[in-house]
């Protein structure tokens, strides 16, 4: 017989303000850097008031871009324990239908 785990919505309170999350798409060559050991590795998004964000490293540039998915993905917090999950089961924080993918691209060194 298996154990039914209730399903609960995350409810923003005053106290517990909604969170919403974006997912980010690296590609492989960003990918690899941020997991490469190195205390150096400075990652910032740049963009002035109407621009398109751009996500910046040392050496690179990349565009990001808002990308529709087919299925949804839930946020979920899980239970710290077994009995955690029968009591309180899994809550639902987020629903996402988008991920930010990063392009690489040439830098406007001109702004």
């Amino acid at each position: 017989m298996s154990a039914v785990v209730p399903i609960r919505i995350a409810q923003a309170t005053e106290t517990t303000p909604k969170v919403h999350y974006r997912l980010l798409e690296l590609s492989p060559d960003l990918c690899k850097l941020i997991e490469t050991p190195s205390t150096q590795l400075v990652l910032t998004i740049k963009g002035k008031e109407g621009d398109d964000a751009v996500l910046c490293t040392a050496n690179k540039t990349y565009a990001l871009r808002s990308v529709n998915i087919s299925n949804s993905l839930m946020i979920v917090n899980g239970p710290k324990s077994n009995e955690a999950l029968a009591n309180d089961g899994i809550f639902i924080n987020d629903e996402i239908h988008e991920v930010m993918e990063t392009v690489p691209m040439v830098p406007k060194l001109d702004r």
